[in-house]
């Protein structure tokens, strides 16, 4: 595995507000990812939250 978490871009922040999104849960779901992982995978990225947050690398997202 690599590290995939490099210092923020704060710029980069969900552009719109998703219904069910995680952004008010991010201090307990941040806590619960890996700090080292190849890809970042992401089934249902909504408003990008979680993404945004943890900016990995390498990361599949997907919301259909």
């Amino acid at each position: 595995m690599t590290k995939n978490l490099r210092k923020k871009n704060i710029v980069l922040s969900p552009v719109v507000k998703w219904v069910g999104g995680k952004r008010q849960l991010l201090s307990d779901i941040v806590p619960l990812i890996p700090k080292t992982f190849s890809t970042y995978v992401e089934p249902f990225v909504g408003g990008g939250a979680v993404i945004f947050d943890i900016q990995p690398k390498k990361a599949i997202i997907n919301d259909f």
